[in-house]
C-alpha cells in the first residue's frame, strides 16, 4: 500500500492500487487514508500498450492480511498511532471499463478508462480486537488518456493521467472514517512494455498528488508507486515474477497539532509471482505477493485476480467487392 495505505493503520493510517468507522476513535483507525490507487493494481497488465481498438471490460479483484511495522507513537483517544502488530484484513474489486478509441495523437494510439473501486476491510488492534468494519466506494478514478507509441518492434511506451475526485463514502470527523477521500487526487504516470515473442516485460510508474483534506486541512505528500512485470507465455499459459514498491516521496503540509507519526513517511515492497490462462476471448491472470520491507506502513501477503475480456471490438471494414452476375 502507499503512504497513505500506512496511515490506514496508522492513524495516518491508510494504504493501491486501496478504513473504519471509528467515529470518536477515528484518528487512530482511518481507512481514507489509503492512497488514490491501490499499490500492485496493475502488475501482470501490459501497461505500455493500448489494446485494438474497442471496449474491454477488465475485473480486478484482491485480497490480503497487512501489519502495520513502524513507529509506534501513542495516538489519541487511548488508541494506538501506527501501533506494531496493528492489523487489517482487505478485500477489494475494482471493475474497469475501457475504451481504445480508433484515433491517434502525435503517432500514439490513445484509449480512456473509468474505474470504481469497491472496498471491505476490518481493522483490528495487536491484542487481535476488532475495531471498525469499514466497507463501500472508494474514490472513482478517470483516466481521460493513455498514449501509447511503438518505440521498437514489441517495444511500447506509454503516458496517462489519473483524475480522483472525491467521490466514494466519506464520514467522520477527518472525513477519513470510511473508504473514500475528501481530497483530489492527480496521478500522471509512464509505463514501458516489451510484449514481442509471448514476452510481458513491464514497468510502470504513478506519481501521486493531492490537494488538502477540506476537514483537517492536511495535504498528504506526493507519492510514487512502481509496477513491475516479468511474464513468459507458453502456448495459453502464462507464468512470471512480479514486485512493487510504494514510496511517499515528499513531506506532509499542515499537520500541526496533529500526534507525533501523525504525518511520517510509509515505503513498502513487495515480491511474488504471477500465473495466467488466456481462453480466448477472455484471459484469467492469478499474482500472490508478500512484503519483504516495510517502514511506517502496513505490508503483509495479498492475492490479486484479474478477469478481462472485449465487450466490443471494431472491426475494420471488409473492402468493396464487385457483385458478379
Amino acid at each position: 500500500m502507499s503512504k497513505r495505505a500506512m496511515r490506514v493503520i496508522a492513524g495516518v493510517v491508510a494504504s493501491a492500487l486501496t478504513c473504519g468507522v471509528l467515529v470518536e476513535r477515528a484518528a487512530a483507525w482511518e481507512a481514507g487514508y489509503l492512497v488514490g490507487t491501490f499499490p500492485g493494481i496493475t502488475l501482470g497488465l501490459p501497461m505500455g500498450a493500448n489494446p485494438p481498438p474497442g471496449v474491454y471490460l477488465t475485473n480486478l479483484g484482491n485480497y490480503g492480511t497487512d501489519v502495520f511495522t513502524g513507529h509506534g507513537t501513542a495516538g489519541p483517544a487511548g488508541a494506538s498511532l501506527g501501533e506494531v502488530g496493528a492489523k487489517i484484513d482487505l478485500g477489494q474489486y475494482v471493475p474497469v471499463l475501457t475504451w481504445s478509441t480508433p484515433w491517434t495523437i502525435l503517432g500514439a494510439t490513445w484509449s480512456m478508462t473509468v474505474i470504481q473501486p469497491m472496498i471491505t476491510s476490518s481493522f483490528y488492534e495487536p491484542g487481535g480486537a476488532i475495531i471498525s468494519n469499514p466497507a463501500g466506494l472508494h474514490n472513482i478514478i478517470l483516466n481521460p488518456f493513455n498514449l501509447s507509441w511503438e518505440l521498437a518492434p514489441g517495444f511500447f511506451g506509454a503516458l496517462g493521467l489519473d483524475v480522483i475526485p472525491p467521490t466514494g463514502r466519506i464520514s467522520g470527523a477527518t472525513g477519513l472514517a470510511n473508504w473514500g477521500q475528501p481530497i483530489v487526487t492527480i496521478e500522471p504516470r509512464v509505463s514501458f512494455s516489451y510484449l514481442a515473442d509471448g514476452w510481458n516485460i513491464t514497468s510502470s510508474f504513478r506519481f501521486g498528488v493531492n490537494t488538502a483534506n477540506t476537514y483537517t486541512g492536511v495535504t498528504d505528500g506526493a507519492y510514487l508507486h512502481t509496477d513491475l512485470t516479468l511474464a513468459k507465455k507458453f502456448d495459453k499459459w502464462e507464468l512470471g515474477a512480479v514486485a512493487y514498491g510504494v514510496n511517499q516521496i515528499a513531506a506532509d503540509s499542515n499537520c500541526g497539532s496533529k500526534p507525533a507519526g501523525y504525518c511520517a513517511y510509509g515505503e513498502d515492497v513487495a515480491l511474488g509471482g504471477l500465473a495466467g490462462y488466456d481462453f480466448g476471448p477472455a484471459s484469467v491472470k492469478v499474482i500472490v505477493t508478500d512484503s519483504v520491507y516495510t517502514r511506517n506502513f502496513a505490508g503483509g501477503w495479498r492475492v490479486y485476480t484479474q478477469l478481462a475480456f472485449p465487450l466490443w471490438v471494431d472491426q475494420p471494414p471488409k473492402p468493396f467487392v464487385a457483385a458478379k452476375f
